[in-house]
């Protein structure tokens, strides 16, 4: 099965890959002629209007669960008992059950074998449901259609400004970023609950070698190579013995990671081991890293004031009320429920 998928990956992600060149291609292109015929800061001013209410495969998760929230909430308004316990109220049941059954495969670390899904933590998504029952509607069509307005407004606008071909241009690379921006989180989306799934089987295999005695722990699998993996699975691992204490190693090593500054870029040329670019920070780095002042990247326009939350993993528990400052080192698809909150 874990080669299978692997396989899937090596062989079949060229679609995906081609979403994610399309997205830094055709928006920074649009962007870039904005600039040019219209004025300098035309992108800046424009470009967010043109590129939002576009719905993405990436949002069905948190739409699922926040249609479950107002199930809830609609309990709790006419004062029915199973409110004090939807979980086992039937219609909330059934609706949780879809979630799972489409994506429970994944938590908020995509991509990442070692940590729990939603299927495995199910009080995790049952925490975003107490979170989201007050928050409005943003997934049906009306919700959108403020923002479809103003996109078509925005594209009103340009094309008074601009000959008739240079608003064709402008039109065609739109549709071609909003569909771009459509494929890749689809792509994503997919990915993540393929690497959900290989979870699944890889903890499956830890479970029957601790079962069996080739492992102390089931988990201890997800620090075990696939050779080392494939090997136990066929009492074949030379030295065997060895690996307890090579997979205590590998747990600290891991642990380490997780302290470290993660780098600003990585640089791979050809015929080089992959190295990084200014991973260690300068003493001023540091040093305003421990003041009170945070600096990044805003990934949502506009200004605001109020409490900031750091987030390191979700899912060991840190949690995110709403309207809350979330700041991140990274994000990925998987933290989506979160932006909702924000």
């Amino acid at each position: 099965i874990v080669d299978e998928m692997l396989g899937l990956v090596a062989e079949g992600w060229q679609g995906p890959c081609g979403a994610d060149l399309m997205v830094m291609i055709a928006p920074s292109l649009l962007g870039q002629l904005l600039d040019t015929w219209l004025d300098e800061t035309a992108s800046a001013r424009v470009l967010p209007l043109l590129l939002q209410g576009v719905s993405v495969k990436s949002d069905e998760p948190s739409q699922l669960l926040w249609q479950l929230s107002q199930h809830v909430k609609a309990l709790r308004a006419r004062s029915d008992p199973a409110a004090r316990d939807p979980r086992q109220e039937p219609v909330a049941q059934a609706l949780f059950q879809v979630f799972i059954e489409r994506f429970g495969a994944r938590c908020y670390n995509d991509c990442s074998l070692i940590t729990p899904t939603f299927e495995e933590q199910p009080e995790l998504a049952w925490a975003l449901v107490d979170k989201f029952e007050h928050l409005p509607d943003r997934f049906s069509d009306a919700a959108k259609a403020p923002l479809v307005t103003a996109r078509e407004q925005a594209l009103t606008e340009i094309r008074l400004r601009l000959p008739a071909w240079q608003f064709a241009v402008i039109e065609r690379l739109l549709k071609l970023s909003l569909k771009a921006i459509q494929n890749r989180e689809a792509g994503r989306m997919q990915q993540s609950i393929l690497f959900g799934e290989l979870r699944g089987a890889v903890r499956r295999a830890g479970e029957l070698l601790a079962k069996r005695g080739a492992l102390a722990t089931g988990d201890d699998v997800f620090f075990c190579t696939l050779p080392e993996i494939d090997a136990l699975s066929r009492n074949a691992l030379p030295d065997h013995e060895a690996l307890p204490d090579t997979i205590q190693n590998r747990k600290r090593q891991h642990l380490e990671q997780r302290e470290r500054f993660p780098p600003s870029a990585f640089m791979l040329r050809a015929a080089e081991p992959l190295r990084t670019v200014d991973e260690t920070p300068s003493d001023a780095e540091l040093a305003e890293a421990s003041s009170s002042i945070l600096r990044g990247i805003a990934v949502s326009r506009g200004s605001i004031q109020g409490v900031a939350r750091v987030l390191r993993d979700p899912s060991a528990g840190d949690t995110l009320e709403r309207g809350q400052i979330l700041v991140a080192s990274s994000t990925d698809p998987g933290w989506t429920p979160l932006f909702m909150l924000a």
